[in-house]
């Protein structure tokens, strides 16, 4: 199975860590994410599925139409545009709070050449 792929190199530049607390999450209400960003976030959130499905498949998962712990099988395990909607979107979700954080932590995140 084949999934094409766009490669965005991104660089991120560090900042001071000083709003990171051990107890909380990190606070992100004010981050407001641009559109060139959410398309990054739907690369992220398919490569995280990627990720999952092939750790998955190399500890001998295999899909199957109902999750199946014993036997090992998954109804997930598919390629990402197969995905319910519903899936994608928690997939989502996790990317989002992560750029998020990576953003109100001060990090800066640009397409190369264009820092």
């Amino acid at each position: 199975m084949q999934i094409a792929r766009m490669r965005i190199p991104v660089f991120v530049s560090a900042p001071s860590p000083d709003n990171l607390s051990p107890d909380q999450p990190i606070s992100t209400e004010h981050i407001v994410l641009s559109d060139e960003i959410l398309e990054l976030v739907e690369l992220f959130a398919e490569n995280a599925h990627d990720i999952w499905a092939s750790e998955r498949m190399r500890d001998g998962w295999a899909f199957g139409p109902q999750r199946d712990d014993i036997g090992q099988r998954h109804p997930y395990l598919v390629p990402y545009q197969q995905l319910p909607e519903r899936e994608k979107e928690y997939d989502r979700t996790m990317v989002i709070g992560s750029v998020r954080a990576i953003l109100a932590l001060g990090f800066n995140i640009s397409r190369a050449g264009q820092d």
